[in-house]
């Protein structure tokens, strides 16, 4: 479960049949005012673990098995999951944003790896 820091914004992931590889997650996310109806946040990935929403809540990073072999950090735009880049190369859990959102960490290999994220893209 991940709250946005301005506390507008809560994902869930939702554990759904299978065990293992076979399990299906989803991430849903609703506002908490306003339009509060619960939506499914697209992650191309029925593997997608480990939501961690930029302190800005503009992105949305996590930990992907649709890469055959490996989990690798993928961060796309929040909510509208219209940009998705991968930004790690050989692995990693447990997606961390930086206090100021324009750094993401994660641990790959046994060693903490940073990413640069400039503000207003993944790209």
């Amino acid at each position: 479960m991940e709250l946005s820091r301005d506390g507008q914004w809560l994902v869930i992931r939702s554990d759904e049949t299978g065990t293992g590889e076979t399990r299906v997650s989803r991430r849903f996310a609703r506002r908490l005012s306003g339009d509060t109806a619960l939506r499914m946040v697209p992650t191309g990935s029925a593997a997608a673990l480990q939501p961690a929403l930029s302190p800005d809540g503009r992105w949305l990073a996590y930990s992907s098995g649709a890469v055959v072999g490996s989990r690798e950090i993928v961060v796309q735009s929040f909510p509208d999951a219209q940009q998705r880049v991968v930004v790690s190369a050989k692995g990693g859990p447990e997606p961390r944003w930086s206090g100021n959102g324009r750094e993401l960490f994660f641990i790959s290999g046994g060693k903490m790896m940073a990413v640069a994220v400039p503000p207003g893209t993944v790209d």
